[in-house]
């Protein structure tokens, strides 16, 4: 992925944390890949959270799925997360989708002190879960 150089020639001499996910390692959920790629969901750069907009191409066309951008709406928000069928990474609707991560358009902290997200997860995911845990 030459995920050295890129930085490398974005972010030179800065320090830069990224957080992602590496696929296909997770049972039965590849997203189409063969080889370990990872998938990006958060860049931090000398401190400061990049919001979206803001991420450069060439990081975001390694970026998570994009389900939703505006208005903090949980009528809209929970329903499209909840009620995702199939993953949308690949195109190719290969599996069952997790659900969907929630994060400010503009980068901020939860009361605790942590950066403000969340995950909702989807119906059909927690099922499959729920199953394996009985099993």
């Amino acid at each position: 992925m030459d995920l050295f150089e890129i930085f490398a020639e974005l972010y030179f001499d800065r320090e830069v944390q990224v957080f992602g996910e590496v696929i296909p390692v997770q049972k039965g959920f590849n997203y189409g890949y063969e080889e370990p790629h990872i998938l990006f969901f958060k860049l931090v750069v000398d401190g400061e959270i990049i919001a979206y907009e803001n991420v450069p191409q060439a990081i975001k066309k390694n970026w998570v799925s994009l389900l939703y951008e505006g208005d903090f709406d949980l009528t809209k928000i929970v329903p499209l997360c909840e009620n995702i069928k199939h993953e949308t990474v690949s195109g190719k609707k290969l599996h069952i989708a997790e659900g969907g991560v929630v994060v400010p358009i503009v980068p901020r902290n939860s009361s605790d002190g942590f950066d403000l997200q969340l995950k909702i997860i989807s119906k059909a995911h927690a099922k499959v879960e729920d199953e394996d845990a009985i099993a």
